[in-house]
């Protein structure tokens, strides 16, 4: 039988490290880690260090020639660097997708936006305040949630961990996938725990929420039900968010800005409307039918100017992703 609320100790003497990426390291300069299991301390770097973290750029995330080199031991091992020179710029509001195949640099670009990493080179900047606070809030794939905690009391630990926290909101979203709040996380479904670990993300109230593959494990169809929703209550709210995906056949009415990774370097950075406006489709090869059942055997995604007289179709964003990869993938086997 579990002991009653009398014989039990505060909930921060229970919490050993926050369970779940949601800091506000710009204030604090820490970030709660659980991989680790222990708090690591970020400097705050200041304007002489040669990797800055700044904070009021007009685009809700800014970074400029940002590089992260891996530890010498690993590059031993034979690991490059993990981010070469990225410049980027996602605008306030946008809802942006950072997408790249696997080990393309996704979640160490996040962490260095979170702050959780600190850059070899480069700027970082993240705006959006909440007075003096900028609110940035971390979701990642592994939902790390306290197993024996109910979902009510890991709303109590996001209340007593984050200095802004709205609890009706955070409740609001727990309501809207009917999570029972005396439940404990251990004895949730994987796609249950997702929802929780993003009620504590947007109780915290961010005005930039990054969103690291959270919903991996989802089914197509909850995923998109959860990303609609995800939309609406940022639109609703002013928030921007920047989500990480390899799985480009969703990108299609969900993000309104681009950032395209492949090795550690970005290749796209730009609004949705404003690349496919500026691509298009060139046919090559035969004429009629090829085995795939596509009108000519081969098309090719190019810019609009560079398309000259020939038949030209505009490219969906899955065909827009999938020629720069290809493109890029061709010339580093060159």
């Amino acid at each position: 039988m579990r002991s009653g609320p009398k014989n039990r100790r505060p909930l921060r003497d229970q919490i050993r490290v926050a369970p779940f990426l949601i800091h506000d390291v710009r204030r604090f300069g820490f970030a709660l880690s659980p991989a680790q299991g222990r708090i690591e301390v970020n400097k705050i770097m200041n304007s002489t260090d040669r990797a800055e973290v700044r904070v009021g750029s007009a685009s809700a995330i800014t970074a400029t020639d940002l590089c992260f080199s891996y530890s010498r031991q690993r590059q031993k091992a034979g690991r490059r660097s993990a981010l070469e020179n990225c410049s980027l710029s996602v605008p306030n509001g946008s809802i942006a997708a950072l997408v790249g195949m696997n080990g393309a640099g996704k979640s160490t670009l996040m962490s260095l936006i979170a702050g959780i990493l600190r850059p070899s080179s480069g700027v970082v900047r993240v705006s959006g305040e909440h007075g003096s606070t900028t609110a940035v809030a971390l979701v990642t794939q592994d939902k790390p949630l306290y197993r024996n905690f109910t979902v009510a009391e890991m709303l109590r630990a996001g209340k007593s961990l984050n200095h802004v926290w709205d609890e009706s909101r955070a409740l609001r979203w727990i309501d809207a996938f009917g999570i029972p709040l005396n439940t404990t996380c251990g004895r949730l479904s994987g796609g249950q725990q997702a929802q929780v670990a993003l009620a504590l993300g947007i109780g915290k109230r961010p005005t930039v929420l990054l969103l690291d593959e959270p919903l991996a494990n989802l089914d197509p169809i909850a995923r998109r039900e959860v990303t609609d929703q995800l939309i609406d209550e940022a639109r609703d709210e002013g928030m921007t968010v920047l989500f990480s995906t390899h799985v480009v056949t969703e990108l299609a009415g969900t993000a309104d800005h681009l950032l395209l990774l492949d090795r550690g370097r970005l290749l796209l950075d730009a609004g949705v409307d404003d690349l496919l406006g500026s691509h298009v489709l060139i046919g090559e090869g035969a004429e009629g039918e090829s085995r795939t059942g596509r009108d000519r055997a081969t098309w090719r995604v190019v810019e609009a100017a560079d398309a000259g007289d020939r038949e030209t179709r505009r490219p969906t964003l899955e065909e827009l992703v999938i020629s720069y990869l290809g493109a890029s993938k061709k010339l580093v086997s060159e």
